[in-house]
């Protein structure tokens, strides 16, 4: 356990009081020591009431990581063992990690279709990550959700983090494989739902693609957005491609492959060490959202920044399944929380990948490329668009 140890001073006395043979003085010490930390351990016990005991926050640990409240993720980083490692070492071929904080009804959902999904005898755990608020609390009928749910295919846990480490440290401190393990790992917010054969294409292109050093991951979603600067619009890909590759990662539903993450929070690691450095790339969209988040002091919502600049700088892709619709093998529910305001009831909800066709097992050797801009690259409007001056790292 990682606890600040406020016992150093009467240790120290008791040490004085010894060897001067004051042996009252040295037993009324001892006393108070032992009532001190008998004191510390209900104090602790209170606070973290639904934790899992296995770490505290060290403010000195926590300070390392600017201004963010990223304890956890810095334990990770730091080598300090915590829960993922400690509570449960068991190898799976498939651990599902879902992070929630207050959405108790929406974490519910997302669970009961994991429990729908084929997932062909494997061994499979799912993970749930409770966040705490900016004052430590959990929220207790989040709590009791998770708690009760019972999952039908494998093992299931449930970990309170000790601290506040927000969206960075849900998505970045959860996933710690060991060395050499063949396990694959999907990390899921609370918001959404997957598709009964999500596991069925993640085995396909895992197998598929795992050799590919440009692929750093594999993406849920079916519908995503164009991120040039001045795009609008959803991407479209003949269907005829059944998967694409684009050189942003989709949140909404992720399988990151273990040597690319791996190495994306090591050099996360490294990058924060500069206390001036931005992840800025010229010409996409995101950065601009970085900069008004900057402007507004949000940037603690926007961990994908980083992995953004990490694809970009070793000219890395994620990998997307196309089905025709825009069907997707997750959706998102886009409630109100922390990328969405409100949810209008006319706001029409994607699509959900809910029949499995024989030619979806086709997957080309070589998927095709996609710019920022929407664009096939190698394509006459590809051309055109970097000729007009979008001429990013990845098309070069």
């Amino acid at each position: 356990m990682c606890v600040c140890l406020f016992t150093t001073m009467p240790f120290k006395r008791l040490r004085k009081a010894c060897t001067s043979n004051n042996w009252k003085k040295s037993l009324l010490l001892l006393f108070s020591v032992i009532v001190v930390n008998s004191m510390l351990m209900v104090w602790i016990e209170q606070v973290v009431w639904t934790t899992d005991r296995d770490s505290l926050c060290s403010t000195e640990i926590n300070a390392l990581f600017r201004d963010y409240e990223l304890c956890r993720i810095t334990l990770q980083l730091d080598g300090v063992p915590f829960a993922e490692e400690t509570i449960n070492q068991e190898e799976v071929d498939l651990k599902i990690i879902v992070i929630v904080y207050n959405r108790a009804q929406s974490l519910l959902r997302l669970l009961e279709s994991l429990n729908d999904v084929l997932y062909f005898g494997d061994r499979v755990s799912i993970h749930v990550w409770i966040d705490r608020s900016r004052t430590g609390k959990i929220d207790a009928e989040t709590y009791r959700v998770a708690k009760q749910f019972v999952f039908r295919h494998g093992r299931y846990y449930v970990h309170n983090q000790t601290c506040h480490v927000g969206i960075y440290g849900q998505w970045m401190g959860t996933w710690n494989p060991r060395n050499g393990s063949s396990e694959k790992a999907v990390i899921l917010e609370d918001d959404i739902s997957v598709s009964p054969y999500f596991y069925k294409w993640l085995k396909l292109v895992h197998k598929k693609y795992g050799h590919r050093d440009d692929i750093n991951g594999y993406a849920l979603q079916g519908v995503s957005m164009k991120h040039g600067k001045f795009s609008d619009g959803m991407i479209e890909v003949d269907t005829k491609h059944k998967t694409f590759l684009f050189p942003i990662l989709g949140t909404w539903g992720f399988s990151p492959k273990m040597k690319h993450w791996s190495q994306f929070l090591e050099w996360y690691r490294d990058a924060l060490r500069d206390p001036e450095f931005q992840p800025i790339i010229p010409g996409i969209l995101p950065s601009r959202w970085w900069s008004e988040f900057t402007e507004r002091g949000k940037i603690d919502g926007m961990w994908e920044m980083w992995h953004i600049y990490h694809a970009w700088i070793n000219r890395y892709y994620t990998l997307y399944a196309n089905y025709e619709d825009h069907m997707g093998l997750a959706i998102n529910w886009k409630e109100p929380g922390l990328h969405y305001k409100e949810t209008s009831d006319e706001q029409k909800q994607d699509p959900l990948l809910l029949k499995w066709k024989p030619e979806y097992e086709d997957l080309p050797e070589n998927p095709v490329k996609i710019d920022v801009d929407g664009n096939v690259m190698g394509s006459e409007s590809q051309r055109r668009s970097s000729r007009s001056g979008f001429l990013w790292f990845w098309m070069k």
